[in-house]
C-alpha cells in the first residue's frame, strides 16, 4: 500500500512541471534527471524505452501528465498484492490506483477523480510491466486503448533494492 499527499505552498514558476505530477513520470518529466534512462528525452510511445516511468508523486499508470497537465495539490492511494496459493509464483500481480487533484491547469475533464486497476508482471524492484486494464471514463478519454497505458519500470540503483556489486 502506498500513500502520497502533497500541496505546492508557493510556486511562482513558469514551468508547470514543477507542480505535482498525477501520474509515473518518464524521463522527459524528471528534471533533476533521477534514475536510469536509456531512452530519457524519447517521445511516448514512439519507442518501447520512453515507456520507461518512476513510480512517483500520483503514481498513475496511465500517461496523463501531458494532456492533464500538473497539479497543485494531489492525494493518492496505490495498493498491489500478491495473487494467492501457486498462482503468486507467476510474478503476477494485481494493482488499483486511486488519485483526487487539482486540473485547474486542464479543465476539459469533468471530474478530479481518477483511477485504475490492472496487471504488474516482472521482478519486484528491479523490472516490472504495468498493464492498466479498468480505467476511470476520464483516463480512458485520454489514453484511449489498453496498449495506450501499458508502462514499465526499470529500476538499475542496485544499492537502493540492497543488492551489492563487488566484492
Amino acid at each position: 500500500m502506498r500513500f502520497f499527499t502533497g500541496t505546492m505552498l508557493n510556486n511562482k514558476s513558469v514551468f508547470n512541471y514543477y507542480l505535482l505530477s498525477p501520474s509515473g513520470r518518464g524521463g522527459r518529466d524528471l528534471y533533476l534527471f533521477d534514475g536510469m534512462y536509456p531512452d530519457r528525452f524519447g517521445v511516448f510511445p514512439s519507442t518501447f524505452l520512453s515507456r520507461q516511468m518512476t513510480m512517483n508523486e500520483g503514481v498513475l499508470v496511465s500517461p496523463i501528465n501531458e494532456q492533464l497537465g500538473y497539479s497543485k495539490w494531489l492525494i493518492s492511494v496505490s495498493l498491489s498484492s500478491d495473487l494467492p496459493a501457486k498462482l503468486r509464483y507467476f510474478g503476477v500481480k494485481p494493482f488499483v490506483n486511486f488519485l483526487v487533484n487539482s486540473h485547474e491547469l486542464n479543465s476539459d475533464y469533468d471530474s478530479h477523480f481518477f483511477g485504475e486497476a490492472g496487471l504488474k508482471i516482472g521482478l519486484a524492484n528491479l523490472f516490472e510491466i504495468y498493464v492498466p486494464l479498468l480505467v476511470t471514463p476520464n483516463i480512458q478519454q485520454i489514453t484511449g486503448s489498453v496498449q495506450n497505458r501499458i508502462r514499465f519500470v526499470l529500476d538499475l540503483d542496485f544499492s537502493k533494492n540492497g543488492w551489492k556489486i563487488g566484492l
